[in-house]
């Protein structure tokens, strides 16, 4: 069997640089937290906690007291949290993605010039709720062309995206928008990273009799990256780790393709790959 591994997988810059930032403070031994879950991949998480870092909700700050340091997660947090943050004297260091930083202050500026904002992407994920925080009114945030009813189409209007949304989402609801004859302003605001990766995935996944997309449940962006390789090749599947996976999934598969969320370690779909071979052993010796 065959087994290859999307060369593109692992890490984005953006996680990369706010793992990198909690490996840093915690060789250095500082009473770390991170607020709320620093990525969405539970068995990176436990490394990090392995090594020290701690994480806490938002709902328990109050009870945090100095020397704590809270690193801000790459999916940034709204201004008023840092103001809570400054007023409990707590150490902050902003591992904030410099592309979501980017679409915080796009989002500031255009709601400063009494601009509309329309925000792709999910009501409750983390950075559209920091992002949000920067709107200078109500942001308007749209998951579905259903959620266009909410526009105003007097305002002046703007559209920007969640960073890890799929480019077909998005390219979906501006469609529908110029379809209801809005006018509006286009910031493409998804990572470069996530586009560039669009077409080698589905040619990973047209090549592979089956695909394995490592991720945690909660990330957006696996989710994405699932549902882009199952329109593809149906026998596609989202697992977390190696025991999730199922050995009735391989009999007969003469090629396996492995990819991962931006938020899942190269280490870790390499421990797939060494999971998968044992299983193609176990179908020898059969």
């Amino acid at each position: 069997m065959k087994i290859v591994i999307d060369p593109g997988a692992g890490f984005c810059p953006g996680v990369e640089y706010t793992i990198h930032l909690a490996e840093e403070l915690l060789q250095k031994h500082i009473d770390l937290y991170s607020l709320g879950s620093l990525i969405h991949n539970p068995s990176e998480i436990s490394r990090l906690q392995q090594l020290g870092m701690k994480s806490l909700e938002h709902s328990s700050l109050q009870d945090l007291k100095s020397p704590a340091t809270i690193l801000i997660r790459a999916h940034g947090e709204p201004p008023a949290t840092f103001d809570r943050l400054r007023e409990q004297n707590l150490a902050v260091i902003d591992g904030t993605c410099q592309i979501v930083r980017k679409s915080q202050n796009k989002v500031k500026s255009y709601s400063q010039r009494d601009y509309q904002v329309i925000f792709v992407g999910k009501k409750n994920h983390p950075e559209a709720i920091a992002i949000a925080g920067y709107c200078q009114k109500p942001m308007i945030i749209v998951e579905q062309p259903e959620d266009l009813e909410k526009i105003d189409p007097l305002q002046k209007t703007v559209v920007l995206a969640q960073t890890t949304i799929s480019p077909k989402l998005f390219n979906s609801i501006l469609k529908a928008m110029e379809e209801k004859g809005l006018d509006f302003v286009t910031e493409n605001t998804i990572c470069k990273y996530i586009k560039k990766r669009d077409q080698d995935i589905n040619q990973l996944a047209g090549e592979s009799e089956v695909v394995i997309v490592v991720g945690g449940k909660k990330s957006a962006n696996t989710a994405v990256l699932y549902q882009q390789c199952r329109a593809v090749n149906s026998q596609t599947y989202w697992i977390e780790e190696p025991a999730n996976l199922q050995k009735e999934w391989f009999d007969k598969v003469k090629q396996v393709g492995i990819t991962g969320g931006t938020s899942t370690p190269r280490w870790m779909l390499e421990k797939v790959k060494r999971g998968i071979e044992n299983l193609d052993g176990q179908w020898g010796d059969m």
